[in-house]
């Protein structure tokens, strides 16, 4: 995803290839973008699909049973 607008701070934001870590804002910016992925639409359903199991997978490990708490504060 390249220049895609970023809704946190109204500047360009640019995902490299490969897994890591993104912020909320991030997250969304990179499910909502279709302009500017090859596959638009259809492309951007895939990367809405990706992101939701990604979320649930680290939802099911150790780490966040042990801190529910926490992730329910953050949820709300």
């Amino acid at each position: 995803v390249l220049d895609t607008y970023d809704d946190s701070t109204g500047n360009k934001f640019h995902v490299k290839n490969g897994c890591q870590d993104l912020n909320g804002i991030q997250t969304l910016t990179v499910s909502r973008e279709r302009l500017n992925i090859t596959g638009g639409d259809t492309q951007r359903q895939k990367n809405c699909e990706l992101i939701m199991e990604a979320i649930l997978a680290k939802l099911k490990s150790t780490n966040t049973i042990t801190n529910f708490g926490n992730v329910l504060s953050a949820i709300s």
